[in-house]
């Protein structure tokens, strides 16, 4: 009788052991990472002449964004790709890619190889009105 007394305080030690070990866990923070996204626009034009197209990309993620790629076409444009090496957070990288007609069709991609928080913000087909300045 001893050898199961004992056997089923330890079996209690373990479980209470267990119990309070689980109260002194911290709680998991919110996972973090890059969060790169890709819009496009048109304007800024000085009097008189067209205004540039643009593809701008923005990390508003928590972590940096390595080897950044961007990818751009216009069906009667420009198409391209422009590689950054990092991006940081909060950091803005606009890229110059053409001259806008008034009425222009952009599509637009961005990846980078660390992991992103939300993909469904890497790409962009975007119609635009671009009138010329005055």
């Amino acid at each position: 009788m001893k050898v199961g007394r004992i056997g089923a305080l330890a079996a209690g030690v373990a479980t209470a052991a267990t119990t309070a070990v689980g109260f002194g866990v911290a709680a998991q923070a919110e996972p973090t990472g890059a969060d790169v996204e890709v819009y496009t626009y048109c304007g800024g034009a000085l009097p008189g002449y067209p205004p540039p197209l643009q593809v701008i990309v923005r990390n508003i993620g928590t972590a940096t964004a390595e080897n950044v790629a961007v990818n751009y076409w216009a069906p009667f444009g420009p198409s391209g790709s422009v590689i950054k090496p990092t991006l940081a957070p909060g950091e803005i990288a606009n890229y110059t890619v053409g001259t806008a007609r008034t009425l222009e069709l952009i599509t637009a991609t961005v990846t980078s190889t660390t992991p992103d928080a939300n993909s469904r913000n890497n790409f962009v087909v975007q119609p635009m009105f671009c009138p010329g300045s005055i």
